[in-house]
């Protein structure tokens, strides 16, 4: 259950507690009709916004969930991006 994540939003493969600590750091939590969809964690790199982590569960793949969310999560944070994915999730 490498992938399992908790009713917290919670995944057990690393610390990602600096998101919640550091003012460079952003995390969001994702929700769709008030469940808990996924995350993505962004960072502010001075001179462009990094997505260093997004996630939205199978279950909500689809149906527009992660769409929203990214141009949410672009919205709030104007200026240049930096956005990469593996191939094996492309």
């Amino acid at each position: 259950d490498y992938y399992k994540v908790s009713e917290e939003g919670l995944f057990e493969d690393g610390n990602y507690s600096e998101y919640w600590q550091c003012p460079d750091k952003i995390p969001y939590l994702i929700r769709y009709c008030s469940e808990l969809a996924g995350f993505a964690l962004v960072h502010d790199a001075s001179t462009h916004f990094v997505v260093d982590q997004f996630f939205v569960m199978l279950k909500f793949q689809g149906a527009g969930v992660a769409e929203a969310a990214a141009l949410d999560i672009f919205d709030k944070h104007r200026g240049c991006w930096l956005v990469e994915s593996l191939i094996s999730n492309a």
